[in-house]
């Protein structure tokens, strides 16, 4: 059943439900249901598919292909520290809000790896923080530049949209991270092509392990959605990416000006 022809459905079995009573019992049995129809492919088919343009934006950017300059690379690096510190910390509200304890598990897993905390692991792993500075030191930057306006704009933008709902602090980690394995080889590329000795960890790490958390925001999502809370998705789908686009835009024109 594609995405469309689900809501089709379930409108068509609604509207039925009020006239037979036999039908009522079958549109209750079709609400239980819902969540494992959501689990299906086509909820990453439609909002993949609704937000096909924004992301190109992003993969697209000019900001992406003037980082191949060593002191562009080394300004949108240090901005990308502010959001590595801060980012474990804002989506972490997400655990605040959730009390289901499957959908916890899955979100403490994804905070304690990007804190580097791993109570089995072997050897000692470090926090996307700690990567982030690796890549930054490995480009010259030595000391945390200030937060530029638009990475504090972002910031604050996430933060508010993790704190209202549990639902679009998912959607929007399911919407960023998705694009992420993506856009950060791409980011990689430039800044090798900036500093032949540069060490783009950070941006290595995310695009693999992005790979793992967007799919288990998506499960999230799906384990707690119902067909009447995918506009709020599709709504925080779009905030998520567009606040990224936003801060693209913002270092984007800091760096023309100079």
């Amino acid at each position: 059943m594609s995405f469309a022809d689900f809501n089709q459905a379930l409108i068509t079995l609604e509207r039925n439900s009020s006239q037979n009573p036999t039908t009522t019992v079958s549109f209750q049995m079709f609400i239980r249901n819902r969540v494992e129809i959501l689990k299906s492919s086509d909820v990453r088919f439609h909002l993949d598919h609704i937000t096909e343009k924004l992301a190109f934006r992003i993969l697209a950017h000019p900001l992406v292909d003037v980082m191949s300059n060593l002191e562009i690379a080394k300004f949108v690096v240090g901005q990308y520290l502010h959001f590595a510190a801060e980012i474990p910390r804002i989506t972490g509200l997400r655990y605040g809000l959730c009390h289901d304890e499957k959908i916890r598990r899955s979100l403490l897993s994804v905070m304690s790896e990007e804190d580097g905390y791993y109570p089995e692991a072997k050897v000692h792993q470090q926090s996307h923080y700690s990567l982030a500075k690796l890549t930054a030191e490995s480009l010259g930057v030595e000391i945390e530049p200030a937060i530029h306006v638009g990475t504090a704009i972002l910031l604050a933008a996430l933060e508010m949209e993790y704190r209202s709902s549990l639902i679009s602090g998912l959607a929007s980690s399911y919407a960023r991270e998705g694009l992420y394995p993506k856009l950060m080889p791409k980011i990689s590329k430039q800044l090798s092509l900036a500093c032949s000795s540069v060490n783009p960890i950070f941006f290595d790490v995310h695009a693999v392990g992005d790979i793992e958390h967007s799919q288990a925001a998506l499960e999230c999502i799906c384990e707690l959605c119902s067909a009447e809370d995918l506009p709020k998705v599709e709504k925080s789908v779009y905030l998520g990416l567009g606040a990224l686009l936003s801060w693209y835009d913002s270092l984007y024109m800091e760096v023309k000006c100079q």
